[in-house]
């Protein structure tokens, strides 16, 4: 969602005009020590003034985070995006995750946002005050109810002010029991007599008789907007006439009319309404919109004579009426009759064409709606598309669809081809026959080609994950990028990403790495696809340092732009840290990576980054050994891989057998692995290496290592053609495994340190701990021969799973100068109790030759030849 930053601009105060409201001023200086300060008044009364006559006279020592509040905001999930901006505003990242997690949450889900947002500007502890300005245009009973929770937990550096023209229907009472709710109302913001004397005298030489001030005094009673237009009548040269003064939204009407509009030269007249078409304006539009000469003559008019003008900028280059001026000539029109509903259409006709002209597309988009012109709108935002495809994903887009009817978006093709491609990536692919249809209704050439080559690319992905037919998604991908102009350079780099994944399937790494260049003309969007391809390139041939500085500069970049709003395509971004993370055994780290990139990424059409994203979360969980959080990763993942997205079952599928392998529920797994066939001749095909891999785990834990060993030769020697150094890593340590397993000791550990040369500039750790049930003995001796990386030690110790009690007897005995570790007394306390080697391997999970391993390294340091031995011994010493 895109953000007003004027919403947080704090209005400017003219200093020689200002009346100092010291007795307010004070108040306000002594509201710090309480939680809450409503200013109530009807409109006119100067209570943002008041505030930013405050803010500016530093009388308060912290930071001031303001929000102007309009009609758009009554929405729980827009208001509180504002109210979370206004802070990041002021101090950026101090509510960072309340950011974070309302890209994901729905309407009912407030609560947990808030708590963040409460927990991270108590966190900050400096002073801080948020204004809520406007607050009266705010009607939703769910932004109330979040308010007043919001309230009811007070933070004691958090000053909460509320201006309103109503009494906002907020459970106050505790706070007004507590002492700590200070209430400003109309009684005290109206003007004194003397401060209404020098608020005239400032603006103008006119002396009024005591008679004239009196009346002025008592019918406007201090409404400093009355006040302000009776000096402008004033400054017309006529004396003040007040008799029919009322205070109610039908006398503003009547009396800016009569007292104001009326008094002014008639270009004047002519001028102001025809530039109050647009929210905001600069000159360069009011000539435009007004075709009169003397445009910057009549600026400076309305400056001169305050008619209510707004600077949006610190250069005064934006700028635009106060809201009640501007309602006021909105309804100007309305009130001549329906004969000027046209003229109106016009004006922003004229508007949409200067927006348009200038490329503010938002403002010609919202112009050429409210010109009744859809046909424009459609146009404008046909030219756009792609650039803002590229900034955000579909999640810019589609806004704009929203606002056209379905005639209006297939009216123009460029529009239909990406309003199909939103659907089509969401898994709805019986788009594809909409578009079919659409493709024979004769469009020009050049419009029938970008229909055809969109037409074609969809295909092309209905074929990678439906099919799971690699050389037919490369051939269309290639016709389609035939056909789609350089222009559309996301849509055309999302193609290359489907290439580049379907070369990586068939294990053809060099075109894969051709495709994932990056190139200049890049925009963000496909920087960013190119990046999170090259990485992914990078891990395969194990090359992690690399694919990590890649992502951290793009996840800097993505936020430096969009602050804590990141649209949801870049949520992939942070899991692809997350994979990165884990890989490098930072888990707890990896987990917030995956978290934050899951969160962000719910809320985007690309319905395979979620899967995929899913996918790789459990496999970090069942590193965490958290099977449960797993499984209902993996679950989530499959539920939406059946929906429409065919060959991905099969990699969720083996997902699930390696968290049931690490819980060792080896009967569930049973099934599918009795489902493969190993023989002699087998070829692994890289799409498929994720299935071999776990069916390999699974047959080195059930003791069938020839098949293992037939599997990992065959992947291992692809691998080592084309130096895929990321998956012959891992191919190497099983294979160590086995040989270990099967007694092979010397065997296994020349595998282990060949993978020990091709990780260790790399920093690869997972992949070793994984492994570390069954393997800590071979590392140990590797340590022993000091073949083991030094960056492992940390990793390896921080794995094995010692009781306090082992812990503490992990002592030096005697003369043997010889330290047992944790399996080591828990063998032999297996021992103690009698359990045979092959009761002593199930016990522990794992193989018996590895208990005979142990054993023998016991014997030694005991000096004994037997078991019982062994026991008597280990009890002399007091390790038992």
């Amino acid at each position: 969602m895109q953000l007003l930053n004027t919403k947080f601009h704090i209005p400017k105060i003219n200093k020689g005009t200002i009346v100092p409201r010291k007795n307010l001023l004070k108040k306000l200086e002594n509201a710090i020590n309480s939680r809450l300060v409503l200013i109530q008044a009807p409109a006119g009364f100067g209570k943002t003034t008041l505030l930013s006559h405050w803010i500016y006279g530093k009388q308060f020592k912290g930071d001031t985070c303001w929000l102007s509040l309009d009609k758009r905001d009554n929405h729980p999930l827009i208001f509180w995006s504002y109210v979370i901006e206004a802070f990041n505003h002021r101090i950026p990242g101090i509510c960072g995750k309340a950011a974070l997690q309302l890209q994901s949450v729905q309407d009912q889900g407030i609560e947990d946002i808030l708590i963040s947002m409460i927990n991270d500007i108590e966190k900050y502890g400096n002073p801080l005050v948020l204004v809520l300005d406007d607050y009266h245009l705010i009607s939703n009973e769910m932004i109330r109810d979040g308010l007043n929770f919001f309230i009811d937990h007070p933070i004691d550096n958090l000053l909460i002010i509320i201006s309103t023209r109503k009494k906002p229907a907020l459970g106050l009472s505790r706070v007004q029991v507590s002492g700590r709710l200070l209430e400003i109302r109309e009684a005290q913001l109206k003007f004194s007599k003397p401060e209404m004397m020098q608020y005239i005298n400032n603006f103008t030489d006119i002396a009024l008789t005591n008679k004239e001030s009196k009346l002025i005094y008592s019918k406007t009673e201090g409404w400093v907007a009355a006040i302000k237009l009776a000096i402008m009548s004033l400054n017309g040269g006529d004396k003040f006439c007040v008799d029919n003064l009322l205070t109610n939204d039908k006398f503003i009407q009547n009396y800016l009319m009569e007292e104001v509009f009326t008094t002014l030269p008639e270009n004047i007249k002519t001028f102001i309404v025809n530039i109050s078409i647009p929210d905001r304006l600069n000159l360069f539009l009011c000539e435009y919109l007004t075709n009169d000469p003397e445009t910057g003559s009549h600026i400076q008019y309305l400056n001169r004579h305050q008619l209510f003008l707004i600077p949006l900028d610190d250069t005064n280059h934006w700028f635009r009426f106060h809201h009640l001026f501007h309602d006021f000539l909105r309804s100007i029109p309305a009130i001549r009759g329906g004969k000027d509903q046209q003229s109106i259409r016009n004006l922003h006709l004229k508007a949409f064409e200067w927006f348009a002209k200038n490329n503010f597309f938002e403002e010609a988009f919202t112009h050429a709606l409210k010109a009744k012109r859809p046909d424009l709108a459609a146009r404008i935002f046909a030219r756009n598309i792609s650039i803002l495809f590229g900034e955000g994903g579909e999640h810019s887009l589609k806004p704009y669809f929203k606002q056209l009817t379905t005639n209006d978006v297939m009216s123009v093709p460029v529009l239909a081809c990406y309003y199909f491609g939103i659907k089509m990536y969401s898994g709805h692919f019986e788009t594809l026959e909409e578009m079919k249809i659409l493709l024979n209704k004769g469009f020009d050439k050049e419009s029938s080609q970008i229909l055809e080559g969109f037409y074609i690319s969809f295909v092309a992905y209905k074929s990678f994950y439906i099919a799971g037919d690699l050389l037919d998604t490369i051939k269309k991908c290639n016709t389609a990028l035939g056909l789609i102009p350089e222009e559309h350079g996301s849509m055309r780099r999302m193609l290359e990403y489907m290439q580049t994944i379907s070369y990586r399937y068939l294990g053809k790494i060099k075109p894969a790495l051709e495709l994932s260049r990056p190139n200049e003309t890049d925009d963000l969007l496909m920087s960013t696809l190119t990046a999170m391809n090259r990485a992914g390139l990078d891990m395969e041939l194990g090359h992690l340092r690399s694919a990590r500085r890649m992502i951290t500069q793009k996840i800097d970049l993505v936020e430096n732009i969009f602050n804590t709003c990141v649209p949801p395509i870049y949520g992939f971004l942070y899991v692809n840290m997350g994979i990165i993370l884990r890989e490098e055994n930072t888990l707890k780290e990896s987990k917030k990576m995956f978290t934050k990139g899951i969160s962000i990424l719910k809320n985007t059409g690309f319905t395979e980054l979620i899967i995929i994203s899913y996918y790789e979360y459990a496999n970090m969980l069942t590193c965490f050994y958290q099977f449960d959080q797993a499984h209902h990763a993996i679950d989530t993942a499959i539920k939406l891989a059946k929906q429409s997205f065919s060959w991905i079952e099969n990699m969720l599928a083996a997902q699930k057998q390696k968290i049931w392998l690490k819980e060792n529920k080896l009967s569930l797994i049973k099934p599918w692995a009795d489902s493969y066939s190993v023989h002699d001749d087998i070829r692994v095909l890289f799409i498929n290496s994720y299935e071999f891999l776990i069916l390999t785990r699974y047959l080195i834990k059930t003791g069938n290592f020839q098949s293992a060993l037939l599997i990992l030769g065959n992947m291992i020697q692809q691998d080592q053609k084309d130096h895929r150094n990321g998956r012959l890593l891992e191919c190497y340590i099983l294979k160590a495994k086995a040989l270990y397993l099967m007694g092979k000791i010397d065997a296994a550990m020349i595998l282990l340190q060949t993978a020990f040369e091709l990780s260790r500039n790399e920093g690869h750790v997972l992949v070793y701990t994984d492994e570390m049930e069954s393997m800590e003995p071979l590392y140990q001796l590797c340590h022993e021969k000091k073949i083991l990386p030094e960056y492992l030690y940390p990793h390896l110790d921080i794995f094995k799973k010692r009781s306090k009690e082992n812990q503490s007897k992990q002592l030096i005995v005697n003369n043997f100068q010889e330290k047992f570790n944790a399996r080591e007394l828990d063998i032999l306390k297996l021992f103690k109790a009698g359990l045979s080697n092959k009761e002593a391997a199930g016990k522990l999970c794992i193989s018996v030759n590895t208990v005979r391993w142990y054993a023998g390294r016991i014997f030694a340091k005991l000096d004994v030849k037997r078991r019982g031995q062994a026991v008597s011994k280990a009890l002399e010493l007091n390790l038992l």
